[in-house]
Parts: C-alpha cells; sequence; structure tokens
C-alpha cells in the first residue's frame, strides 16, 4: 500500500516512470529473446477467450509503418462505432501508450495494479520486460471486451509476444534492413521472419515494395495456402500505411467505401506529430534505419516541403547504418537547410565519440544542448525532429514539463 500512495503522489510523467522502474526491476531492462511457447502455454485459454468474443484480430508486422498502420486501423473502426484494444511498442513518452482500450490509453493506476497482480508470475517465469507487459496487455484485454484486437509486432514476427493466436488478419508494412544482428541482413532472411506471423490457409495483405520480395510472398502464400493480398501505390509511406489499414478494414467491412484523403486520421506520438512553441514548429518523425529516414526525406520532397533544419539522433544498434543515412541527408539539399547531430540521455544514446566521428567526416554541427532550439533565434522555423524514438520521447518530456 506504501508503493501505492507514493504512486498516486507523483504527476503522470512520474508515474510512467515509476510503472517503468518496476517492470525492470521485476524482469530487467526491455530487450529480445527468440522465444515464445512458454507465453503461448501461459495465455492459452486467454486466447481462447479472445478469439471467442473479438470480432477480428489483427496482427501487423514489417520494418517501418507497423505503428502508424496500427493507429490508422484503429481509427477506422473506432469512426465505425466499434470498441478495440491495441497493442503497440515502443511507447514515446508514457508507458500506458502500449495499451489502448476503447478510446484512451489504460489508466495508469489500472496498470500498476495488473502489474502488481502478476509480478510474482512474472519473476517465478522469468519473462523478460516486453513479455511480461504484453501478458499484463493479454490479461486485460479478457476483462475489457473489445470489438476488435489490434497487435503491432515489437520486432520479428515469427517470435514475437503477439503470435499467440490461432488465425488473426495478417498485415505485412515494409521490409528493409533493422536488427540486422538479430533478424539477419539480407531482405530474404528479414522477410522470413516476419512473415512467421502467418498461418496455413490464413490472410495476409502486404504492401511490401521490393519487386522480388513480393514473388517469395507469392510463393510462400501459395505453399502455405494463405489468401494473399499484394496492395500496389506510388502514394508516399505515410498513404501506403493508411491504404494497407483501409484494406484490413474493409475485410470486415467490404460495403463501406472511405477517401483516405477525405478521412479524419489520428495524429500518434512520433508519427509526423506537430508542436508549436513560441513561434516555432517541432515535427516530430521517428525514423530509426536507414529506409525509415529515405521514405522521410522522399516524402518531403515529394511534397515540396523545405524544413528549417534537422535535428537527428540515434539508438545503439544502428551503427552499421550511420554513414548511408547521414549521406542521405546530402543527397537531399533541397530539403534540409541545416542538419545538426545531437544526442539523448540512456543506456541506448550512440556514445559521443561516435558522434563526433560522424559529425566531422559530413562536416556537421554537433548540437551538444538541444534545449538550446526553443532560444530565440530559432522562432519562425520548422524544426524536425528524427530519428530514435527513446530521443523524441525525451524532447517531448521536456516540452511537457516546461511548456504545457
Amino acid at each position: 500500500m506504501g508503493n501505492m500512495n507514493t504512486f498516486r503522489c507523483l504527476d503522470p510523467q512520474g508515474m510512467s516512470d515509476f510503472i517503468v522502474d518496476t517492470v525492470q526491476k521485476l524482469c530487467g531492462h526491455e530487450s529480445f529473446r527468440p522465444k515464445l511457447e512458454h507465453l503461448k502455454s501461459f495465455l492459452l485459454s486467454d486466447v481462447e477467450k479472445i478469439e471467442s468474443q473479438c470480432k477480428g484480430i489483427i496482427v501487423i508486422s514489417g520494418t517501418n509503418g507497423k505503428g502508424e498502420t496500427a493507429h490508422a486501423l484503429k481509427d477506422l473502426f473506432i469512426h465505425k462505432g466499434q470498441s478495440v484494444a491495441m497493442w503497440t511498442s515502443p511507447h514515446v513518452i508514457d508507458i500506458s501508450e502500449r495499451f489502448y482500450f476503447s478510446k484512451d490509453n489504460l489508466s495508469h493506476e489500472e496498470l500498476l495494479k495488473t502489474i502488481e497482480e502478476y509480478k510474482s508470475f512474472a519473476t517465478r517465469e522469468k519473462l523478460s520486460f516486453y513479455e511480461f507487459l504484453f501478458f499484463v496487455f493479454i490479461k486485460l484485454a479478457v476483462k475489457r471486451y473489445a470489438d476488435y484486437l489490434i497487435l503491432e509486432v515489437g520486432l520479428g514476427g515469427r517470435f514475437d509476444g503477439v503470435n499467440i493466436f490461432t488465425n488473426p488478419l495478417c498485415l505485412m508494412t515494409s521490409i528493409s534492413k533493422d536488427h540486422v544482428a538479430i533478424l539477419g541482413d539480407d531482405l530474404k532472411s528479414i522477410l522470413f521472419e516476419k512473415y512467421g506471423i502467418t498461418r496455413l490457409e490464413g490472410q495476409l495483405i502486404s504492401h511490401v515494395e521490393q519487386k522480388f520480395l513480393q514473388r517469395l510472398l507469392v510463393e510462400w502464400t501459395d505453399r502455405d495456402g494463405i489468401n494473399f493480398e499484394q496492395l500496389t501505390t506510388e502514394d508516399d509511406y505515410s498513404k501506403k500505411n493508411r491504404h494497407l489499414a483501409l484494406r484490413a478494414f474493409q475485410k470486415f467491412y467490404p460495403d463501406i467505401q472511405i477517401e483516405i484523403d477525405q478521412f479524419r486520421w489520428g495524429v500518434s506520438k512520433g508519427r509526423r506529430e506537430r508542436v508549436t512553441i513560441n513561434d516555432r514548429t517541432f515535427i516530430f518523425i521517428g525514423a530509426h534505419n536507414l529506409d525509415g529516414h529515405r521514405k522521410m526525406l522522399d516524402s518531403l520532397y515529394q511534397d515540396d516541403k523545405r524544413s528549417s533544419l534537422f535535428v537527428l539522433s540515434f539508438s545503439t544498434g544502428r551503427e552499421y547504418d550511420l554513414d548511408d543515412i547521414l549521406n542521405l541527408y546530402q543527397k537531399y539539399p533541397c530539403v534540409s537547410d541545416e542538419v545538426f547531430l545531437t544526442s539523448f540521455q540512456g543506456p541506448r544514446a550512440i556514445g559521443e565519440d561516435l558522434i563526433k566521428a560522424k559529425a566531422k567526416k559530413f562536416d556537421l554541427e554537433i548540437l551538444e544542448n538541444w534545449k538550446v532550439l526553443f532560444d530565440d533565434q530559432y522562432q519562425g522555423k520548422d524544426i524536425y525532429i528524427t530519428g530514435s524514438y527513446f530521443f523524441i520521447g525525451e524532447f517531448q518530456q521536456f516540452i511537457n514539463a516546461h511548456y504545457s
């Protein structure tokens, strides 16, 4: 009870940090491990209950665009008057972002209460940080009836915790190199891991772009008796994600016609989110790998958008991509007037020495204290905050603390 009383005295950000710290003490820091069968066995009866009461379960894999597709699909179901339970990861600011029920994120109090209820189980069964949070989500989903369950794969697909349902509708966004130490360093290997969410004689809708990967999907789905649909559109990456969400929605409501450009889409954390403070606009775009940066820059180029400046920060695990990413910004000079490199606090931040080396190699300026972006000299500018979601989260926490 003492912990709960302390918790209730905190502000929302403090509550979120308290919950993260609680789970880390139980399970360690968030990391991936290729293990799934134990989670399936723990949640077998819960899966049966959810499958018996839900109208549809949708699992979304891919390299980039999973979160945006999940949120777009959620918007469509809510517009239809349907209830939704949605799991996404990672969170940007608040851990409750991972737990969406009906029309809002889960309350901190209910989340902590459920964590406390199952913490001895998490310790006994040695669940990882991600596994335990997803376990909690499923326990809550059983209690909170929802018409549709939307699940974003955290990493890969074949061994991800969300891959526990018997026959979900499967969506695949894009394929590019990311987490190569875990998923492999060639696109076919990565596709294989993402394809692992499918079921024999199930359904898969894809907007994978590479022709040779499309051919592989045709070959694999034919072999496995899967109803496969490949979407093709020349739109930018954000619209492609919405096309994918709309096509999934139409699997359940084929007679409903929605114009993508006319529909009122919501804005989710770190996905083209705009915040204006003292006559300057921050645009937050999570771009955590080479393909994400390429698609973002190409989209801005196609829209004829000129940015005053970009501020880039990177997480560990992407060091192999840094040269190619930074080289991209030199190929889009009409999009970016200035490009700064910076860092953030935390164990996932790339080291200072590497940032300095890359800044020197590509003749870029290091922004040692990104808080200067709130000074008068940056008024009237569009400032793109991009790269790591950890950086976006730290930046937005600062905004919430000082400008809310």
